[in-house]
């Protein structure tokens, strides 16, 4: 496989589902909050659920690992960007933290839909502030 040659080693199981199986996606933010730091920054914390299954027309749909890397997004009041990091992934409940220097309002996961899901709904939540 070409795309083995350039890849690192470790994604060549994310490159090997992707182009040989049906794959589907469960993301959801579970949790997100703030507070404001004695710094006058802010301190963003969220609960990342994350899974994966392969589905076969033969076979039951089969749980997959999770381990590999996504990108979240934090916007503001006016749904300007502020933060956009890639975060690596293993299992299914994730804690993640983030500092910004503006007030967040809103998160999303896989922003650029770059997973099949079948709910996205639950992939965007509102910030609450401590």
């Amino acid at each position: 496989n070409e795309l083995h040659l350039v890849a690192p080693a470790n994604y060549h199981e994310l490159i090997d589902q992707w182009f040989n199986k049906v794959v589907m996606y469960d993301l959801r933010l579970k949790i997100a909050s703030c507070r404001k730091t004695a710094e006058g920054k802010y301190e963003v914390m969220a609960n990342v659920y994350t899974a994966k299954r392969m589905e076969s027309a033969d076979v039951k749909s089969v749980q997959l690992i999770f381990n590999e890397p996504l990108k979240i997004v934090i916007t503001d009041a006016n749904n300007n960007l502020i933060c956009c990091e890639t975060r690596m992934f293993t299992g299914t409940n994730t804690e993640v933290k983030f500092i910004t220097g503006k007030k967040p309002e809103n998160m999303t996961i896989d922003p650029y839909l770059t997973r099949i899901e079948e709910d996205q709904t639950d992939n965007d939540l509102a910030i609450k502030m401590k």
